[in-house]
C-alpha cells in the first residue's frame, strides 16, 4: 500500500507539485482557419485546472488537505 504522506504530498498544491505537473498534461484543440481547414493544436492544462482536479480527487478520497 502506498505511503499516505506521499499521496497527500502528491495531491497538495505546492511549488513542488506545480513544478512536477506543469506541462505534464495536454489536450488537443481543433479549430477552423480562415480557409475552412481544420487546425489541431496541443494545449497544456493550466495550473489552476490541475489544482481543481487535485482538490476533487482529494475530496473524493476523503482527504482533508
Amino acid at each position: 500500500m502506498p505511503d499516505m504522506n506521499r499521496i497527500v504530498n502528491a495531491l497538495t498544491p505546492t511549488g513542488n507539485t506545480k513544478a512536477a505537473y506543469i506541462g505534464e498534461f495536454e489536450f488537443s484543440v481543433t479549430t477552423i482557419d480562415e480557409n475552412g481547414d481544420e487546425q489541431s493544436q496541443m494545449v497544456s492544462v493550466p495550473w489552476t485546472t490541475i489544482k481543481e482536479i487535485m482538490g476533487a480527487i482529494s475530496a473524493r478520497a476523503g482527504l482533508h488537505i
